[in-house]
């Protein structure tokens, strides 16, 4: 293999890492707009949870008390409870999946800068080596025209 091959090698791992890095970048951001939608929800459940707890103590402290009010408000209650335990474990999956979105995305940077670091270096040798060898041939015309005087 050349030199121009492995810096050709290098030029498509790079941008091969760079598209592995673009699309962790995408899914990391989907993420977090995922664990923004989660939590919204979440929020909203913790709403109706607290207005339905509201609404059953007003109606259990209220002179105009009834038991099938207060036991239908409980039961709301219980049902908003649930809802907004669930929306807390989906809020809680959504924050892990973009924690581990964003350590894929800051690996795969890490992989792509690397990527083109190498490229870089592999792109400095080879100046180096043709400036070498035009020095050499420079050199080889000088050392021939002082041979044939």
């Amino acid at each position: 293999m050349t030199r121009h091959h492995a810096s050709s090698s290098l030029a498509q791992i790079e941008a091969l890492r760079r598209m592995q890095r673009a699309a962790a970048q995408a899914a990391a951001a989907e993420a977090a707009a995922g664990e923004r939608d989660a939590r919204a929800a979440l929020d909203r459940a913790n709403a109706v949870r607290d207005e339905a707890l509201a609404q059953w103590h007003e109606q259990l402290s209220s002179p105009r008390f009834s038991p099938e009010m207060s036991t239908g408000l409980a039961a709301a209650f219980n049902r908003s409870d649930e809802n907004a335990v669930a929306a807390d474990g989906v809020a809680d999956r959504a924050a892990a999946e973009r924690r581990e979105c964003d350590a894929i995305w800051h690996q795969r940077d890490a992989h792509c800068r690397q990527a083109a670091s190498l490229l870089a270096a592999s792109r400095r040798r080879e100046a180096w080596a043709r400036d070498e060898r035009a020095i050499e041939a420079a050199a080889d015309r000088v050392t021939l025209v002082w041979r044939r005087r």
